[in-house]
């Protein structure tokens, strides 16, 4: 009997982690998507960023085909999509990504007067779950969760906050801060109920290989060095993001937060 309750009490655990009230992007203010022109890269290459390689002319043209490529995967939602925003694709799959979507933003921001990449994101924060979960991968025509090998995968490094400060960086706009502060919160929320190892000596976070967004380095084990450091990172972040909204006493349980 004693094994029949706590395999129960288990699995009622691990089904609520993922638990879908059917409730989503209740805490991103954004709802409907508005129409916006795609640019063109023949029509804005004159107002990116022009490198000075007298040097290196080979950099110089792998740069601008980069920035060439990069206008081609500037999509809109496909018609129907519950998506808010247009967005980078990353050209992979019809799906679009956590992982991928962080570092394409990381080069698409010096481009945010013409096409800001940073909204892709908001595709994800439209599709949070009601308890906070975000699936690392969504489809793109329907706008529901893929799921490849197992619920446990569905995490990726949380670097939804680092994205917002870096892009804040080159932008300045703090507007987008108070859109997705509460996104975060309940974001971390379920992190810390369902990623962080309690009663344990670390204390540490635990991802899987897949999730990690590292499927060439496969580890076991239950405090994740990567992980925990990117949760303190997270804090961190949203400390800053609440600084700049002068939310001080909300930004100082946040660095506390990334001590622990």
């Amino acid at each position: 009997m004693k094994k029949f309750l706590i395999f129960l009490l288990f699995a009622s655990t691990v089904f609520s982690q993922y638990e879908d009230s059917g409730k989503r992007g209740l805490y991103f203010e954004k709802k409907n998507y508005t129409d916006s022109p795609i640019p063109t890269f023949a029509e804005s290459a004159k107002l990116l960023p022009s490198p000075i390689l007298e040097n290196n002319p080979e950099l110089v043209k792998l740069y601008w085909a980069a920035w060439e490529l990069a206008f081609d995967h500037f999509k809109r939602p496909p018609k129907g999509s519950p998506f808010v925003s247009n967005y980078i694709d990353e050209a992979f799959a019809p799906n679009i990504f956590q992982w991928d979507t962080f570092f394409m933003i990381m080069f698409a921001r010096y481009a945010n007067h013409i096409f800001p990449s940073i909204q892709s994101l908001d595709n994800f924060y439209c599709r949070q779950y009601e308890n906070g979960y975000i699936c690392r991968e969504i489809v793109e025509a329907t706008s529901e969760d893929f799921v490849f090998e197992g619920r446990e995968h569905t995490i990726n490094p949380p670097l939804f906050s680092w994205a917002e400060v870096e892009n804040y960086k080159i932008t300045g706009d703090k507007s987008r801060f108070a859109m997705v502060l509460p996104v975060l919160e309940k974001y971390t929320e379920w992190l810390e109920k369902f990623r962080r190892k309690e009663n344990t000596k670390h204390n540490l976070y635990w991802q899987t290989g897949l999730g990690s967004g590292m499927d060439n380095t496969p580890r076991s084990g239950s405090g994740w060095v990567d992980m925990s450091a990117q949760m303190a990172m997270m804090y961190n972040d949203m400390a800053l993001m609440s600084d700049e909204l002068g939310l001080k006493e909300k930004a100082s349980s946040f660095k506390e937060k990334a001590k622990v």
